[in-house]
């Protein structure tokens, strides 16, 4: 054992300017100190080379040996090893280099101890960290549309972090690095050790507990952690939210204070609460009350003591949080146009209680911002807004018709959209509109409506559903594809865990449904034209499902891929993040192609002749040309994100999950 703090502070000085060896025989010559903690020294250096990249080396210090946190501190190396091996690394995980062991000698005396210090050696990120952003004095909390940014990033990362059975269980603002890239913040989560056991003696304090406190859910503290799971960090990454949207803490505490006190306000207080925090909550959240009750409503939720009652994992929470969060942050641009309030209207099939969601006024086109953008090529079509966001509308997916008329659906149930107005449809019995996902057109005019819990039900001509019974509740189903009208392709995770589903289900006998579970959670179907089923998905995923068999399409995996559609004559093409498309021929051949924006493309649709479509993040919608993918640019910048396209007898239309919609003004 090396003991005493003047030895330890010297070994600690006399570790700069060394250097250390690794596994395959690079040396990391150490330069500067950067920080240290109850554990561990951590260090600046140059790879290889004196004057090579630079890179960080963490150390345990010697009187920190110990069996309990050599296995953490050889776990996050094993942990970050893994994930950067994968096909598709994410760039918001910070990247692992090297573990090894080195050996110190403490005196020039030929008889003198030597110890032996692990390191590891990771991506040098030049940067704050999120907690340094939110620091004071005073703290204060982030812009919205800066921290919608940080923590969509954030959420990509845990999303792969847990597709590979992880659980970060130390998430926290200081453990969230925050780079700068060609003028672009990115966020790198770092510290994948894994919590340490606390210990909770009356005479411990919060101080050396640690910052954990305000950020870990109180199944973390329970002998054995059984209950540890995806919810965990779901917990951690609400505080995260709360607190830089929020400006204080979810759960403060005070030097000295018992941390068993602060548990206790964890597992018996109030929810935390953006509408009780109003002096510290970001500038353009303080006059919209209706935002910041859809945000605490979700945060109440993700930060739950009890692990079963928060969102089932980080996408989910996310994709509960951001929309809420586009809607603050469009309302807030310069020259933004808000909706005009209206009443919302009713079908005249039957009366539907009102809502908090205000709907735009019926008229002349508005638009988001306007920032005009350079003129489009007289060739080209451009896109018209036909109506602004409405307020407090989520929506998750749409049917076209031919008429430029949509059905939509949403956290709040079913909508209509015709002549540039949006109306409520009247509730249908036995949907559950928060946990219903997506829907489809039949073979034979109905609709097919699935969701949480192994929902899946046909919506008939009369109006009524008519149940699929599954029987697996563990099912969140978010794509379809049917063959014929009575069995369907469904595709999705499971909500215990973050894992991809295909089910293979018929109408009439659902309860035999053919289950296959898939690495990474599964987003879309395109039915081919060989009666085959093309599904993809996060981490790449791209399979093959001919039931029942499933096989999957090898290509250069670097992305997550969120939409599919067949060509007509054969194959099909695939968007995803970042602006991917994929070319998929017949004989399953995958041609990553041309894209004219690094975007992220959620939808993909051919129109009345067969060229295809697709649209994304910040209004981005593309036309395929044969050979590359052309953006068709809009009267104004958009800031919505379209989710959901379809062809018309005049062109395409587009919708926005926030109720904006947008067609296409061809040339003149």
């Amino acid at each position: 054992m090396y003991d005493g703090d003047s030895a330890l502070t010297a070994l600690r000085d006399k570790l700069v300017g060394w250097s250390l060896t690794g596994s395959a025989g690079v040396r990391f010559h150490l330069r500067e100190l950067l920080g240290e903690g109850g554990q561990g020294w951590v260090y600046k250096a140059n790879y290889d080379e004196p004057d090579g990249m630079w890179v960080v080396v963490k150390m345990l210090r010697p009187d920190s040996v110990t069996q309990e946190t050599l296995v953490r501190f050889r776990r996050e190396a094993e942990v970050l090893r893994f994930i950067g091996a994968q096909g598709a690394p994410s760039p918001n995980v910070v990247r692992f280099y090297d573990h090894g062991l080195t050996t110190i000698r403490v005196s020039d005396a030929m008889d003198a101890d030597t110890v032996e210090l692990p390191f590891t050696v990771m991506e040098y990120v030049d940067g704050p960290t999120l907690a340094d952003l939110l620091d004071g004095p005073p703290q204060h909390a982030l812009a919205v549309g800066r921290a919608r940014r940080i923590l969509r990033q954030v959420v990509r990362a845990l999303e792969t972090v847990h597709a590979h059975r992880v659980v970060h269980r130390d998430l926290k603002p200081s453990n969230i690095l925050i780079a700068r890239h060609a003028g672009q913040e990115v966020a790198k989560v770092t510290d994948f050790g894994l919590v340490k056991l606390v210990d909770l003696k009356l005479t411990q304090t919060a101080a050396i507990a640690g910052a954990t406190l305000g950020y870990a859910p109180p199944e973390q503290y329970e002998h054995g952690n059984e209950r540890v799971s995806e919810r965990t960090d779901v917990f951690s990454l609400g505080a995260i939210i709360y607190e830089t949207i929020g400006g204080r803490c979810a759960f403060p505490y005070q030097d000295g204070e018992n941390p068993l006190r602060v548990i206790t306000r964890i597992l018996t207080g109030p929810r935390p609460s953006l509408r009780s925090a109003l002096p510290t909550v970001a500038p353009e959240l303080r006059d919209q009350p209706d935002v910041i009750d859809m945000l605490d409503a979700e945060l109440g939720r993700a930060l739950q003591a009890d692990p079963a009652q928060r969102h089932p994992s980080c996408r989910a929470l996310w994709d509960a949080i951001e929309p809420a969060l586009r809607i603050a942050e469009d309302r807030a641009l310069p020259g933004a146009a808000m909706a005009s309030p209206a009443r919302v209207t009713s079908d005249p099939a039957g009366a539907r209680p009102a809502r908090s969601v205000v709907l735009p006024t019926p008229g002349p086109s508005v638009v988001v911002a306007r920032t005009s953008v350079r003129a489009p090529s007289p060739s080209r079509p451009q896109l018209r807004v036909l109506t602004a966001p409405a307020r407090g509308m989520s929506l998750r997916a749409a049917l076209v018709g031919a008429d430029g008329s949509m059905i939509a659906l949403g956290a709040g149930g079913l909508y209509r959209f015709a002549e540039r107005a949006w109306s409520c449809l009247p509730p249908l019995q036995g949907l559950d509109d928060a946990g219903s996902r997506g829907m489809i057109r039949t073979p034979d005019g109905r609709i097919l409506l699935f969701g949480d819990h192994g929902f899946v039900a046909t919506l008939t001509h009369t109006g009524q559903l008519e149940p699929w019974a599954l029987g697996d509740r563990d099912l969140r189903l978010l794509s379809a594809g049917m063959g014929d009208a009575d069995t369907a392709v469904l595709v999705g995770e499971r909500m215990s865990r973050p894992t991809g589903v295909v089910v293979v289900a018929s109408r009439t006998r659902a309860d035999r449904a053919w289950i296959v579970d898939w690495p990474s959670p599964l987003r879309a179907v395109a039915v081919l034209t060989d009666g085959s089923f093309l599904v993809c998905g996060d981490a790449g995923a791209l399979l093959v499902v001919r039931p029942p068999t499933h096989t999957p399409v090898q290509w250069a995996r670097t992305g997550h891929l969120f939409g599919a559609a067949a060509y007509g004559a054969g194959g099909a093409a695939v968007v995803g993040s970042g602006g991917h498309a994929l070319a998929v021929s017949d004989a399953l051949d995958v041609t990553l192609e041309r894209v004219e924006t690094t975007r992220d493309l959620y939808a993909v649709a051919p129109d009345t002749s067969g060229a295809m479509w697709a649209a994304g993040a910040a209004g981005r919608v593309l036309h395929h040309d044969g050979a590359s993918w052309v953006r068709v640019l809009p009267e104004y910048e958009i800031a919505s994100r379209f989710i959901a396209l379809g062809a018309t007898a005049h062109g395409m239309i587009f919708l926005a999950d926030d109720g904006l919609v947008a067609d296409l003004a061809q040339p003149g």
